[in-house]
């Protein structure tokens, strides 16, 4: 199997190109803004609770979007080009599924990595005009959710390659949430006398990503001390499940039957 990376830049830019053309990367940015112009408002009428409010909104806009990002990104992304016919033009030339699912992922990713910057350039001068301090453990936090926005995509990508369009965002919400989750799913299940909920639970542990590795958006506002142990870990966690999802992803695809 040849995998050609002239072939895969070639269908990452169409990718990048049509999304920007189909206004979808606008759409998906101005909702962004209108909810930091929301947390703007609450913080105002907050009485002492400006700065928890701005820091912890704007945290929480930038990580779910990933998963907004990716749901909208992701979800038609291999059967709208079944549907539209687009896949038969593409997979007759001599283009493998490998390539051509690689090329939709870093399309995906070079939207979103787009998305990003400026999301996260709103918030910081949103911080700048509060008056709010940035630290480095504000950009640490913000770079790991950048590694779950990819993580997402992956499984976004996975999804894509077997689901219909509904299982497809129930699948990946239920990593999302039960991702962040998994630690106190886990606590739990020690806890419990059931042995049955304490087996169901540990499964659903090992099974699903444990976002809250690579979450330090705590440490950031409240100004704890992020370790490199810690850090290297989160960032071994990340792409662990990002390349695990994506050669999961072309298996599939691979296998099914298309043509």
């Amino acid at each position: 199997m040849k995998i050609s990376g002239i072939q895969i830049h070639a269908i990452a830019l169409q990718f990048f190109k049509e999304t920007l053309r189909s206004r979808v990367f606008i759409f998906l940015v101005a909702i962004g803004a209108l909810l930091f112009c929301g947390a703007q408002v609450l913080g105002i009428m907050a009485v002492g609770g400006k700065y928890r409010i701005l820091q912890s909104a704007g945290f929480w806009i930038i990580g779910i979007w990933g998963l907004v990002s990716s749901l909208v990104l992701g979800v038609n992304i291999v059967q709208q080009e079944i549907k539209m016919k687009t896949l038969y033009t593409v997979l007759s030339r001599p283009v493998s599924r490998t390539v051509f699912l690689v090329g939709k992922f870093f399309g995906m990713i070079s939207v979103m990595a787009c998305q990003y910057v400026l999301l996260v350039l709103m918030w910081l001068v949103q911080l700048w005009m509060a008056g709010i301090p940035v630290t480095p453990n504000h950009f640490i936090a913000l770079i790991f959710i950048f590694f779950e926005w990819i993580l997402l995509a992956s499984f976004s990508l996975l999804f894509a390659s077997f689901t219909t369009s509904v299982l497809h965002v129930f699948f990946l919400t239920a990593i999302y949430y039960l991702g962040h989750w998994s630690n106190a799913l886990y606590l739990f299940a020690k806890n419990t006398d059931n042995n049955l909920l304490n087996h169901g639970l540990t499964i659903i542990y090992y099974l699903f990503p444990n976002l809250e590795a690579i979450n330090f958006r705590d440490a950031a506002f409240y100004g704890s001390h992020i370790s490199l142990s810690l850090a290297f870990q989160g960032g071994m966690v990340a792409v662990f499940w990002s390349v695990t999802t994506l050669l999961g992803a072309i298996l599939i695809f691979n296998l099914k039957r298309v043509l």
